[in-house]
């Protein structure tokens, strides 16, 4: 029953592969950004817009303070407009009525805004509290 098994091991890797013909790709120009372009320009305008906005309400004290909340507003913004835009859309009853733009636009103002807020707050907190000690 064994050299059944291994007879038929070696019959079956001696028989030719049959190759598939490669499908056709498009040639991609690295120039195009293709249609990711208009979500990824609403996610850092929205990103930017919401660090704005909160710069606005909440000055730094300082360019190391605004330099951190700055990076810390855009890259949460970038990462989590996504999912905060979609949750505000639902939330508010209106992704119906939004484009996948406005919807990624207004989720990553609002995170980049939260974060912003968050970290000034924080900072502020950690100050008071590390100057008492």
């Amino acid at each position: 029953m064994r050299q059944d098994k291994a007879a038929r091991r070696r019959q079956a890797l001696q028989k030719p592969v049959l190759e598939t013909p490669a499908p056709e790709t498009k040639e991609v120009v690295m120039s195009e950004l293709g249609p990711d372009a208009g979500f990824w320009g609403a996610r850092i305008a929205g990103a930017f817009a919401g660090s704005a906005i909160s710069l606005i309400y909440l000055l730094p004290e300082g360019r190391r303070e605004a330099a951190g909340r700055l990076v810390t507003g855009v890259t949460t913004g970038l990462i989590f407009g996504g999912p905060t835009g979609l949750w505000l859309a639902r939330t508010l009853d209106l992704d119906s009525d939004l484009s996948g733009s406005d919807v990624m636009l207004a989720g990553s103002a609002l995170a980049s805004l939260c974060a912003w807020w968050a970290l000034g707050i924080l900072a502020r907190v950690a100050a008071r509290w590390g100057g008492k000690g």
